[in-house]
């Protein structure tokens, strides 16, 4: 072979070396890019997975804190029977408190309670709303929000029978939808069921809020401009879910936990020992003994609030230790005096004959409550804005004790966009605490304003 063809021959085979090489280069070059973003990659989802747990480790600190603050004033017998208790309203505790890197706030919006403010750092009473599954038609009424359609619709839902009432809607209803389905005929377990009842829909049951918290944003204050609609006029238009809740008890017995003693079968002289030892004497103790004794069983404890010789403390304590129910029961839809709205207020069911609050005695109410002129331990308070008569014929209806706590907890870490958002309903009339149910409601954003997260007051 000539020495020129082994040239060629050597430079086709350098040739081809060469490419396999580039092509070998290539391949690693792409492995290497692969395993690089295979890398980054996990180290993204790593990080990820590290931010959630924080997250949520700081919002379940933010949960934690609350039920401690509820738990602090029963332990230590401080009241919680005021307009601003600490586990309701303390702005250092639940305020952007900072905490691995993060921070986190407890914080509910509400209908004003009296005092001008709508946006209280802390736990949320329910039981100064509506139980929804034993809340009575009138009481539904008095909110003024919804109509006697819509009102009897709520009540066939949760009925047990498929009876239609006078204006409701039973099987024969949302059978006929697309696509069908059965009434519940049994307790509402969340505020969204409350969307399969007929005519109920989201503007009824968040109005403007649609983002639940309480405050109007921009975007619900633009008229059509952006969702969700609105009038435009500057103020907040709640729905029903801003006045309702899912679950109240509270347990009939006196500040000590002890079951109430009952005033019509009960011992004579347990009664009046019991009554006694708590500070009743002299001629108003006399007076509910010789009632007590006569023969004709009460109907209510407020009858003994109308005797002459009973005042506000005297009633204090014979509401706290005698009952017409038995004793030790769990009593459902009592409404705190105490927190209440004037909405919810207006519709405390009156016994007998008697009319509803008017305006002026839910004025009294409100403004009763925000005074600060006394204790609100007990609902004899209620005397000071209310005759005896009109006393005794809510004072059944009502307490001045928070049994069930709805916590609204957000988290946020302070170097990454990630946060945490959950609604928790808390049930203290079970030992230990008994959580309700826990909902992530991270969907619907981070629910302040910044400035009102940096400190910014509002009200």
């Amino acid at each position: 072979m000539s020495a020129s063809r082994r040239h060629r021959r050597d430079r086709g085979r350098r040739g081809i070396a060469l490419i396999v090489v580039l092509w070998l280069l290539v391949i690693l070059a792409l492995l290497t890019v692969s395993l690089a973003t295979d890398a980054r990659t996990e180290m993204l989802i790593s990080t990820r997975t590290t931010d959630e747990l924080r997250v949520r480790a700081i919002c379940d600190s933010a949960v934690e804190r609350a039920i401690a603050q509820i738990r602090a004033e029963e332990l230590q017998e401080i009241p919680s029977f005021e307009l601003l208790s600490a586990w309701r309203d303390d702005e250092d505790a639940f305020r952007g408190v900072p905490l691995d890197h993060g921070r986190f706030w407890v914080v509910f919006g509400e209908a004003d309670p009296g005092d001008g403010r709508e946006v209280r750092w802390g736990a949320r009473d329910e039981t100064g709303r509506l139980d929804i599954n034993v809340a009575s038609r009138d009481q539904l009424l008095a909110l003024e929000l919804l109509d006697e359609e819509i009102v009897d619709a709520i009540i066939d839902w949760r009925d047990g029978d498929d009876e239609i009432s006078e204006n409701g809607a039973e099987v024969d209803y949302y059978g006929t939808l697309d696509p069908p389905y059965r009434p519940k005929n049994g307790p509402i377990e969340s505020l969204e069921e409350l969307l399969l009842v007929r005519d109920l829909t989201e503007a009824v049951l968040w109005g403007e809020d649609r983002n639940r918290n309480g405050l109007l944003d921009p975007s619900e204050d633009d008229g059509d401009q952006s969702f969700p609609p609105d009038d435009g006029d500057g103020e907040l238009d709640r729905g029903l879910a801003d006045f309702i809740t899912l679950f109240t008890r509270t347990p009939d017995v006196n500040a000590a936990g002890e079951a109430r003693l009952d005033a019509n079968g009960g011992d004579q002289n347990e009664i009046e020992t019991r009554l006694t030892d708590a500070g009743l004497d002299g001629a108003a103790l006399e007076a509910v003994l010789d009632r007590l004794d006569g023969g004709q069983p009460i109907t209510s404890i407020g009858e003994l609030a109308i005797l002459p010789e009973v005042d506000e403390t005297a009633f204090a304590i014979i509401h706290d230790e005698l009952t017409v129910r038995g004793g030790g029961q769990m009593l459902p839809g009592l409404i705190n005096v105490n927190t209440a709205p004037r909405q919810v207020i207006a519709g405390i069911p009156v016994a007998g004959e008697g009319e509803p609050l008017d305006d002026s005695e839910i004025d009294a109410i409100l403004s009763g409550r925000a005074s600060g002129d006394g204790s609100l331990e007990s609902p004899a308070w209620l005397l000071r804005v209310l005759p005896p008569e009109r006393l005794a014929e809510i004072i059944d209806s009502v307490t001045t004790r928070s049994w069930q706590f709805m916590i609204h907890a957000v988290a946020r870490l302070d170097d990454r966009p990630v946060m945490r958002r959950v609604e928790v309903l808390v049930d203290r009339s079970y030992q230990p605490y008994r959580v309700y149910y826990e909902r992530d409601i991270t969907s619907l954003g981070f629910p302040l304003p910044e400035a009102v997260a940096e400190g910014e007051e509002v009200r």
